[in-house]
């Protein structure tokens, strides 16, 4: 006994919602506290000026799944294209339990966040119930993630699509044709995109980006001659 350390974890994951509805961690659990863990994070849209920063506990990827401990929003962040903004998501947890949560624009310096005591927490029977349905669920959860991954990449690849539309340098490179079948394949893969369920799979996500990708291949190799 004598050689024997004893140390406080976080009894479930730490992290905050991203887009959808995703548990992004920041603290894994088990992690030993006192501690102090920063993520960076982005917009999810052109000229955003705010996001909501809702922070959640526990082991599935879904926020639905987890346990909401609180949210604030961060606004006056750099206007720009979404993925540009850099803000810095800090969890630090003291000896004593206490979470303060704090979300920075690295650009501009403003900041915001949020304390939560142990009181605002799950109980003890009720951490050990969300690790018993995270394991009983793994299987079912890693497809949602493989589904969210690949819903992820399409969204990227039909926003750079959107935005080349845009770039008459590059537009230019193309026939009335070519174009005319992008402009259309666009608007039908981001009406699906808009009206999917969450019964939609990966390999539903992959076969719109490959049909998109076909269709696309005259710009983006205008996108590439004018990099």
């Amino acid at each position: 006994m004598d050689d024997m350390l004893v140390m406080d974890v976080t009894p479930l994951s730490l992290g905050i919602e991203t887009i959808g509805s995703t548990m992004s961690v920041v603290v894994k659990r088990n992690t030993p506290i006192p501690c102090k863990k920063q993520h960076i994070f982005t917009t999810t849209v052109d000229d955003q000026p705010s996001i909501d920063v809702c922070i959640y506990e526990g082991e599935r990827p879904s926020t639905k799944d987890n346990n909401m401990l609180g949210e604030f929003e961060l606004s006056g962040i750099q206007v720009a294209r979404r993925g540009e903004p850099q803000i810095e998501v800090s969890f630090s947890i003291d000896a004593n339990g206490i979470l303060k949560v704090q979300a920075e624009d690295r650009n501009t310096g403003t900041r915001n966040n949020v304390t939560i005591k142990n009181e605002d927490r799950l109980s003890a029977t009720d951490v050990e119930r969300m690790i018993a349905e995270a394991a009983k669920f793994a299987s079912e959860d890693r497809e949602v993630s493989k589904a969210k991954d690949a819903s992820g990449e399409l969204e990227a690849f039909v926003y750079d699509i959107q935005q080349a539309l845009t770039n008459e340098k590059i537009v230019s490179a193309l026939s009335a044709e070519e174009k005319t079948a992008v402009e259309e394949q666009i608007t039908e893969v981001s009406t699906w995109l808009d009206s999917e369920d969450s019964t939609a799979e990966r390999d539903d996500f992959r076969r719109k980006l490959r049909d998109l990708e076909s269709v696309c291949v005259p710009l983006t190799k205008a996108m590439r001659a004018s990099a």
